[in-house]
This record gives C-alpha cells, structure tokens and sequence, in this order.
C-alpha cells in the first residue's frame, strides 16, 4: 500500500473498477498494488507521492527519438494548445460536409 496513497485506492474502488485494484495487487510479489502515483518530474526523472525519485526509463509515442519532456516539443505543444485546444473529428467532419449533405433535421 505504499506506492498509492489511501485516498486514491479508496476512491478507485469506490467510482472506477474495484476488480482492476485486485488484478494489480495479483501481479506484484509482494502482494502489494503494482501502480505508482506520480506527483512530480523533471526532465529525466519522476517522483512518487512519497517523495521518492526514479529515473524516468518509461517510453511513449517518440520518447526515444526525442526524449522525455524535450522542451522544444512542449513548446509546440502548448502553441498548438493555444490555437486549437480541444479535437473533434465529428466537429471537423460535420464543417466540411454540412454544405454538401441534404438537412435532415428539418
């Protein structure tokens, strides 16, 4: 129980998927909860909401060609945030086929 705080194992069990806690707990020796709840970083490293620092070694979506939290990236980021925060491929879909699809609303 070390890795998560209380508050976030309780409220898990109680609005998200109860069964998944246990599935978690299943899959660590020690029979403990086999997730880490993340409350800061760096740019190589994370830290656990214990405090404790590890070595940022998790992949993603091209962290190996340009590495965690390249600042050149998180600045493309946030300018794109910045013109256009949120995606909808229905709102984008219904902007360029409304002209040309009949209304069937009416």
């Amino acid at each position: 129980m070390k890795a998560l705080n209380r508050e976030v194992i309780d409220y898990f069990k109680e609005h998200v998927n109860p069964g998944f806690l246990e599935y978690r707990k299943s899959v660590t020796a020690g029979g403990d909860y086999g997730a880490v709840e993340w409350q800061a970083g760096s740019l190589n490293t994370l830290v656990d909401t214990q405090g404790q620092e590890f070595i940022d070694c998790l992949g993603g979506f091209g962290i190996f060609n340009v590495g965690h939290r390249n600042p050149v990236v998180v600045s493309a980021v946030q300018n794109q945030l910045a013109k256009q925060p949120l995606h909808s491929h229905e709102l984008h879909y219904l902007l360029y086929t409304s002209d040309a699809s009949p209304d069937y609303t009416r």
